[in-house]
């Protein structure tokens, strides 16, 4: 793999021909000294070290007199003179009292109590939910959230109520109705959410619940268990694998099975290994060479390939057993990029960075067409619309690119001090310029 190209080693780049529109906004370092990137229609400004807020349309939402001012979904949290408060995306205060912790939790608020150093929960209408008793507080998930106190973990529900009183070492958050605990340095199982202990057994290993059981161990020995406490496979020696929801493997005489969680297997059709499961599909091996299959263990991709990529967004890297050379397949195991390329490194949803046996590069689309060409070397995606590398002449550029073209920014990346798909904002003695690709902020 190429090594990540630090910001700082750039050096200043020419705007190229494109397909793309880029607009640029000027900030003078007498109006801000900084202006961040837009997040939900909203930018972070800085002048005489005091942080404000301005729209799209560098409309004012919140003047600079902040000591720090930040957007959080849809709301922007900000922190003046040791107290905090909560604003619209348009500045509009939505709570009547500042705090001197509070931050937003769903469609709640964490506040700290300003005596106790203690959390607790409002909502909308300042009401108390749970009141600030505990060191830590995360967010809900499936309805719960884990509190702590005094270094022992429990859990309260959406309402508030504490469902289990701190107590356990540990405990992960909820994962299909099943939260797993952890006391005395040991896994002890899981909670439901009623919290009961569901089982007795202290198991060495555990896997979160994906679907209705899952795999645990104890000393060694492999079983699969259901939601009510009951050993569905038993305790056994033969390694077994969680592949995902209710799906398993299972290691016997040298070879890996697909099995059901009551332990059936679903093919007689054993595999030197087993992958997890990736958009519905697993990946298997045999004699080292790579397919796939689905969960009822019918061959998708057939078992042919000398290297194969994970699946994502229904297409995958493979190196040709004939060529020996890299392209992109579907899952009708079509070439829709052809295997003409010494490697492929990398990949957005539909891009890919190829390289030729001058390990030149560039990028082409899920169709197999070229969207930069390859002229570059050390390309690496940092967003998934923006790579960097160096030219034929050496010097590093950065371009935005999509599936349909690519633009090279006329920007010095030495000034660059934030970016992402949409923006990449500069910084000199003059003040500060963002850079817009598309228009589409």
């Amino acid at each position: 793999m190429k090594k990540i190209v630090l910001l700082t080693l750039l050096f200043p780049i020419l705007l190229a021909s494109c397909k793309k529109e880029v607009s640029t906004e000027f900030y003078p370092i007498k109006d801000y000294s900084y202006v961040g990137i837009l997040k939900s229609g909203v930018r972070k400004t800085v002048k005489d070290s005091k942080q404000g807020a301005i729209d799209k349309k560098n409309k004012t939402i919140l003047p600079n007199a902040y000591i720090n001012v930040g957007v959080v979904g849809d709301k922007i949290v900000y922190l003046k003179e040791k107290k905090m408060g909560i604003t619209s995306l348009t500045g509009k205060n939505l709570l009547k009292n500042e705090y001197r912790y509070i931050y937003p939790i769903q469609e709640n608020y964490l506040i700290k109590d300003k005596n106790k150093e203690k959390f607790g929960i409002i909502d909308s209408s300042e009401k108390i939910i749970v009141s600030p008793i505990y060191d830590s507080i995360t967010p809900f998930k499936e309805d719960m959230a884990i509190v702590i106190s005094d270094k022992k973990y429990g859990v309260i529900d959406k309402s508030g109520k504490e469902i289990v009183a701190p107590q356990y070492d540990y405990i992960q958050e909820y994962s299909n109705g099943m939260a797993m605990i952890i006391t005395q340095g040991k896994k002890a199982g899981f909670l439901n959410k009623s919290g009961v202990e569901v089982f007795d057994d202290i198991f060495t290993y555990t896997e979160p619940f994906e679907g209705e059981s899952t795999m645990v161990v104890i000393d060694k020995e492999f079983g699969v268990v259901n939601k009510e406490g009951k050993y569905l496979i038993g305790l056994q020696p033969e390694r077994i694998n969680l592949l995902g929801n209710d799906l398993y493997s299972i290691k016997e005489n040298n070879k890996v099975y697909l099995i059901e969680m009551t332990g059936k297997k679903i093919s007689n059709q054993g595999y030197d290994n087993i992958g997890g499961k990736i958009e519905e599909l697993i990946s298997v091996s045999l004699e080292d060479k790579f397919g796939y299959i689905n969960s009822k263990g019918k061959e998708i991709i057939p078992i042919r390939y000398t290297e194969l990529g994970e699946v994502r967004n229904g297409l995958i890297i493979a190196k040709d057993e004939v060529t020996q050379k890299f392209g992109v397949i579907n899952l009708k195991n079509k070439y829709v990029v052809e295997a003409k390329y010494s490697y492929i490194l990398s990949r957005t949803e539909d891009l890919f960075i190829v390289g030729d046996e001058n390990s030149k590069e560039g990028v082409v689309n899920k169709e197999g067409e070229i969207i930069l060409p390859l002229e570059y070397t050390n390309l690496e995606f940092k967003y998934d619309n923006l790579v960097v590398g160096d030219n034929k002449q050496g010097d590093y550029k950065y371009i935005q690119i999509n599936e349909k073209g690519s633009v090279v920014l006329d920007v010095n990346p030495e000034e660059i001090i934030d970016y992402n798909n949409n923006e990449i904002v500069t910084q000199n003695k003059l003040g500060t310029k963002i850079y817009i690709i598309n228009g589409e902020n």
